[in-house]
């Protein structure tokens, strides 16, 4: 599968599967709400379509010049759909790893509704990635899609990464995404009420980094450096066709009702 050549579609139908599969077995065992918007929006941003394609080609490809029996693979707190559709299609034993509760929970039901036919298997555990209690190279496979921004601290995410790189076996795969900008940017977003102001008196908290093409050198890569066979970064854009130019035009309400 060559990762910048793909069909939106086979993401699409695959988590509409997902959701009315859900459903089917687990009725409202998730609240309405949730059950109704597995369905109806199983992957929430059309932007994940080349995060997806990006890390499943790559992820593909290494499987089959490894042959491995069964890959053991790490996901860092990515995208859970990703997680499934990559045990649907690959001999692979996944551990999916979260910091939230809810979202080990309600996909540890999701995917008991799906796994029926799948080549892989998952395990679901609750884990910081500044903090994998994991034993040195036990794993083929370590992903992380755009997680590694939203670590807080000066120095947290290269740390996180150190973390990471630790737990992959040498010859491993070691994928990640982060967004990337012009210029390195630290964004904070308000808490929720004034009850969580900080001692300090702010009012945010720290939401992400959007990165510039330095500052993944010298914050992320650099602390790889002299530990990897073969490194590569690439910066996926996306031009906006016309028929979503008009779809976006529409405002959000009536998108949501649609």
């Amino acid at each position: 599968m060559n990762p910048f050549r793909f069909s939106e579609l086979s993401f699409q139908l695959f988590g509409l599967k997902a959701g009315l599969m859900n459903l089917w077995s687990n009725h409202l065992e998730l609240g309405p709400k949730k059950t109704l918007g597995k369905i109806t929006q199983p992957v929430n941003f059309y932007s994940r379509y080349p995060e997806y394609s990006a890390f499943y080609g790559s992820i593909e490809s290494f499987l089959v010049d490894i042959h491995p029996q069964r890959a053991r693979v790490l996901d860092i707190g990515s995208p859970k759909l990703f997680g499934f559709y990559l045990a649907d299609r690959l001999p692979v034993s996944l551990l999916c790893t979260d910091i939230s509760p809810r979202n080990i929970d309600e996909y540890r039901v999701m995917w008991k509704a799906i796994n029926g036919a799948s080549r892989g298997s998952i395990d679901f555990m609750l884990k910081d990635v500044r903090s994998l209690e994991m034993e040195p190279g036990s794993f083929d496979v370590v992903y992380s899609m755009s997680v590694l921004e939203h670590v807080d601290g000066d120095e947290a995410d290269g740390e996180a990464l150190e973390q990471i790189f630790r737990v992959l076996r040498p010859g491993g795969l070691l994928i990640f995404s982060v967004p990337i900008g012009p210029r390195h940017q630290e964004q904070k977003r308000p808490l929720s009420g004034a009850d969580h102001v900080s001692d300090t008196g702010d009012r945010d908290m720290f939401f992400q980094r959007i990165y510039s093409r330095e500052s993944v050198n010298q914050r992320l890569l650099s602390r790889l450096e002299g530990s990897m066979e073969n490194e590569m970064t690439t910066v996926v854009g996306r031009r906006t066709d016309r028929a979503l130019e008009r779809y976006l035009a529409l405002g959000p309400e009536l998108r949501g009702a649609l």
